[in-house]
């Protein structure tokens, strides 16, 4: 008796234990391979366009967490009961948790299965085969998998272009204020702060251009291109980069010479330390045509290497680049180098975690070892030819 005392003492204690364990695993993160919490990042990132709220998303994560991994794409139903659930989801009330299970069904996320009594169970045969279910059905999750990877990634795309094109519009608004009406600028200012579509941002950015353009002071972050100003020699064109530092290369306006000398000076001083190493040719055509996405967040094709890397700088920001992050990059990368760098990111920021970090790992690579960069921004934009540089 004392024997079997012990043994209930026992079994009791590694429930405990087992309970306390899963819910520190639940508390401090999932497995990134876990394939319900992929699919709960994914409804998280859609979550606007499938019309949901923060509370849904705790429930559904409750959901998922009362679902055993190994049966995720089988017999995904669960029959916890309210009062588990609510626990499991911190706590929210009973009421709550019945809208916002009725939120999710409506959505198409879970389907309930309801029994005669309301009780969530299973009813099974005498070989263990289950007969009848009764509970919240998560296969509709399971199907739409697909269909939301789409969504998030849209999702995304767009959040970054609402994010660069009003990055764009603050430098309009910054380094043009005076040359706009009170009207048209408390319009622009307040778009900033407000949940703003992609067509409306443009057509504001449009009307701002269109202002500037108009105006007789010539927009300071854009460079006039004169036919006539040739680079250094006849060897090469103004849309071109070449892969030696012998000469400035950069330099192709008359208006932003002490800027293109800056530029170059950088650019000799990385390359003098032993930072940058290019082996490799890119023009502006080639560099747009690579770079899809940055290339739709502007209001004009980039036409010279300036125009690159001014929409660089603007597209920084929306990618969260810190500005002392670019800083040190363009003394490492050079200036060009580090536009490439940017727009690389751009197109590549669906794969890439953060930004910030890979950034800082290339100006290190360069720092220590050297860097093609123009053979980082093709592993960037076309992963599946070119493998990444840092390996």
């Amino acid at each position: 008796m004392k024997h079997i005392n012990i043994s209930i003492k026992q079994s009791q204690f590694e429930h405990e234990k087992l309970a306390t364990s899963h819910n520190r695993t639940a508390s401090v993160g999932r497995p990134a391979s876990d394939p319900r919490w992929q699919v709960l990042d994914l409804v998280r990132i859609s979550k606007a366009r499938l019309n949901l709220k923060d509370r849904d998303i705790a429930i559904l994560r409750g959901l998922l967490s009362l679902l055993p991994a190994s049966q995720w794409g089988n017999q995904m139903i669960v029959f916890a009961s309210n009062r588990i659930l609510s626990t499991r989801c911190d706590g929210v009330e009973e009421r709550t948790l019945r809208r916002r299970l009725n939120r999710l069904a409506e959505s198409g996320l879970i389907l309930r299965k309801s029994s005669p009594s309301g009780k969530r169970y299973q009813v099974k045969d005498h070989d263990d085969l289950r007969v009848l279910a009764y509970g919240l059905d998560l296969t509709p999750l399971y199907q739409i998998t697909k269909e939301l990877e789409i969504i998030a990634a849209d999702t995304v795309r767009t959040e970054m272009k609402v994010k660069s094109l009003k990055s764009i519009i603050r430098d309009r608004l910054y380094h043009h204020e005076k040359l706009f009406d009170e009207a048209t600028s408390d319009f622009a200012k307040r778009a900033l702060r407000r949940k703003m579509t992609v067509a409306t941002l443009q057509e504001i950015l449009q009307g701002l251009d269109a202002t500037i353009k108009g105006s007789q002071t010539p927009p300071a972050t854009r460079n006039d291109f004169d036919a006539n100003d040739l680079t250094a020699t006849d060897s090469q064109i103004v849309r071109h980069i070449q892969s030696s530092y012998k000469e400035d290369l950069e330099t192709e306006s008359k208006g932003s010479k002490d800027d293109d000398e800056a530029a170059f000076n950088r650019t000799a001083a990385a390359k003098k330390k032993g930072r940058v190493i290019t082996n490799s040719d890119i023009t502006v055509f080639e560099c747009m045509e690579a770079a899809t996405t940055a290339r739709s967040m502007s209001v004009d094709r980039p036409q010279t290497w300036s125009d690159v890397q001014q929409l660089a700088n603007n597209l920084a920001p929306a990618i969260g680049l810190h500005p002392k992050a670019v800083e040190a990059a363009k003394n490492r990368l050079g200036e060009y180098g580090c536009a490439l760098a940017i727009l690389g990111l751009v197109e590549a920021y669906e794969r890439i975690k953060c930004p910030q970090a890979y950034l800082n790992a290339l100006t290190k690579k360069a720092q220590e070892r050297g860097l093609d960069c123009v053979k980082m921004f093709w592993s960037l934009t076309k992963p599946k030819v070119y493998r990444t540089v840092l390996t």
